[in-house]
């Protein structure tokens, strides 16, 4: 019995039911008098059941901002998602935690032409629990978007403003779309909203709209193909509309462009009193040809990896790497390069970027004809590939390296295979490294 003051412990054994929530009756008495309290107890998984759903698996065409979903053992708490563009996850794209539904959908968007891993696993008070295995890969979809980064700029009354979208990235355009359009203004109906693209061709797709009363500020996105009709007002709530308005232009009518240069958005207020803020936009564009010649990531393939930069250069093209891109590593994994071009592969020594592969050949495979420079390679740390005998280059063209380290490892004795015909040009500070 319990006197009065003192308290008492309940411990409960052999928990064998299932995840859930349980509700208890404690009842307490003294002489005649009983009082019931109700508790509830959480059952809570120590080996939690996950089944990722969408992507599915090998999932092709997802577009780049998906919503990624799962299935779960009952009365389990938070989730933690992780998206990698490496089937190891050593590097992420995103990192999520503290998710409390089986669902969740990127805002940042991702990259088109590339392909994706993601994973789940539970966080509860039991602890942290094991990823989902296998873990599922997708490819997204063949678009890019692209922010402006030049934003936010004040619209002021009776004049235009212009916001700046440079692209550096190679494709023919066969479809664009206006995206995450958005601003604050006291009188939307003042403004006039064109994209001027870098062959100068200038479409209006939104002019004056909402004018018929007070309404602020706008959340849109355009598509040429969205059905027709004029937005809701205010604006405001992201939707996508086909551009409406007196004279407006169609998004088709740069179809067939190229989508490298710099793209322009002009802001128009026709009228005073009213003032706002551009605050972001973006274009999403599908492309045919699409060629990203910056390595900014350590995927083994994919928009901006090393290897789809290769893969669409053409004779004469410079790939760099970009300013931030440094000590890390671009892992191919059973894949290799193979490249039968003059092209110059541009890095920097003392930024530490190394190139492995576990691919049955060489780590690179060149073929690059014996006229101008060949394949020149310069800066990078190159290693030999991770079966027997073969080496980080084999080489049957015009081979020139520049301040390039070649790694040996414990299978492969050889770094350079010279094959018949074949030319090598070693200059600067190029090292054989056991």
């Amino acid at each position: 019995p319990v006197q009065p003051g003192q308290s008492s412990m309940i411990n409960f054994n052999n928990l064998s039911a299932l995840p859930g929530v349980y509700p208890i009756t404690i009842t307490g008495t003294s002489g005649s008098l009983t009082d019931n309290v109700n508790v509830t107890i959480n059952v809570e998984s120590q080996n939690p059941t996950i089944t990722l759903n969408s992507p599915s698996n090998n999932a092709t065409s997802v577009t780049l901002n998906p919503t990624f979903s799962w299935a779960s053992t009952p009365g389990l708490v938070t989730f933690q998602l992780q998206v990698s563009r490496r089937p190891d996850f050593n590097s992420l794209v995103l990192n999520e935690s503290g998710i409390t539904t089986n669902s969740y959908t990127i805002i940042t968007s991702l990259s088109g032409y590339s392909e994706y891993y993601w994973r789940v696993r539970v966080v509860n008070t039991c602890g942290t629990g094991a990823w989902s295995n296998p873990s599922f890969r997708f490819e997204t979809e063949t678009c890019m978007q692209y922010n402006s980064t030049d934003v936010p700029k004040n619209i002021i009354d009776n004049s235009t403003i212009t916001s700046n979208l440079p692209i550096t990235d190679k494709g023919t355009i066969n479809d664009l779309d206006i995206m995450d359009l958005e601003g604050t203004h006291s009188w939307v109906g003042d403004l006039v909203f064109r994209v001027i693209s870098p062959a100068n061709t200038t479409v209006l797709f939104w002019n004056r709209p909402c004018n018929s009363g007070a309404n602020e500020n706008f959340d849109i996105n355009f598509n040429q193909g969205a059905p027709a009709g004029a937005p809701l007002c205010p604006p405001t709530i992201g939707g996508t509309y086909r551009p409406s308005g007196t004279g407006v232009g169609s998004l088709n009518t740069f179809n067939t462009q190229s989508v490298q240069g710099n793209w322009r958005l002009t802001v128009q207020d026709a009228a005073t009193q009213d003032e706002g803020v551009l605050q972001k936009w973006s274009i999403k564009t599908c492309m045919t040809g699409f060629c990203r010649l910056t390595v900014d990531n350590d995927a083994p393939k994919g928009a901006g990896s090393l290897k789809a930069a290769i893969d669409c250069a053409v004779d004469g093209d410079t790939i760099r790497f970009a300013s931030t891109f440094m000590n890390d590593t671009i892992m191919l994994f059973n894949e290799n390069i193979v490249t039968n071009k003059r092209i110059y592969i541009q890095g920097d020594i003392t930024k530490n970027i190394h190139l492995m592969s576990t691919s049955t050949n060489p780590t690179i495979v060149s073929s690059a004809p014996n006229t101008g420079f060949g394949l020149r390679i310069k800066g990078l740390h190159i290693h030999s590939s991770e079966s027997t005998g073969i080496g980080a280059i084999q080489n049957s063209g015009l081979l020139t390296l520049d301040n390039v380290y070649l790694y040996k490892n414990n299978v492969a004795v050889t770094t350079i295979q010279h094959e018949s015909g074949g030319i090598n040009n070693i200059s600067g500070d190029c090292r054989v490294i056991d």
